[in-house]
């Protein structure tokens, strides 16, 4: 039994590190792609001109509903945009979730007692993921979003930690 649930935690280990990996870097990127910052800030711009001929519009007595109900459309697609921060910490968590990964793996084979610890860090730094990933739309025949393959890569790092732990547990089980 622990020799299978060894199995199962490399294979779905392997799983789990490509596609945290895939979720940080290659989705995100995918992602930006499409937002230029410099593109969002001249938007930001054209958006507060706007609202201010608008104002001057409607101060003029003109009609303004059709004019208004573009820049609030407008306004939501510019505000969806993630901040670059929000990218970055994104990043930060990915690569430690992994290098927490590759350390619960290593913790396995030795049979460490430190390691449910680090299936607990594991496992929340994982749901961190989830939680700040931003979300992109990459297309109707693109890459997946950055937050589902951050949200499939838990899936598997959950996996991967109940293999480890059964594994453990059956260690000190047998000895």
């Amino acid at each position: 039994m622990r020799i299978a649930s060894l199995v199962t935690m490399v294979i779905t280990f392997l799983i789990a590190i490509g596609i945290t990996f895939l979720s940080s870097f290659s989705s995100i990127k995918l992602g930006m792609k499409k937002f230029n910052p410099e593109e969002v800030t001249k938007a930001k711009k054209i958006i507060e001109t706007s609202e201010k001929i608008i104002t001057e519009l409607k101060a003029e007595g003109k009609d303004t509903t059709s004019l208004e109900a573009n820049i609030i459309e407008t306004k939501k697609l510019v505000d969806s945009v993630p901040s670059s921060f929000s990218i970055t910490l994104s990043k930060m968590i990915s690569i430690i979730t992994i290098l927490l990964a590759i350390g619960m793996f290593f913790l396995t084979f030795k049979k460490d007692p430190k390691l449910t610890k680090l299936i607990i860090a594991v496992l929340v730094s994982s749901l961190f993921l989830v939680l700040i990933t931003p979300h992109f739309d990459n297309g109707k025949y693109g890459a997946a979003s950055a937050k589902t393959t951050a949200l499939v890569g838990t899936c598997f790092m959950l996996i991967t930690s109940l293999c480890a732990f059964v594994s453990y547990k059956l260690y000190l089980k047998k000895q």
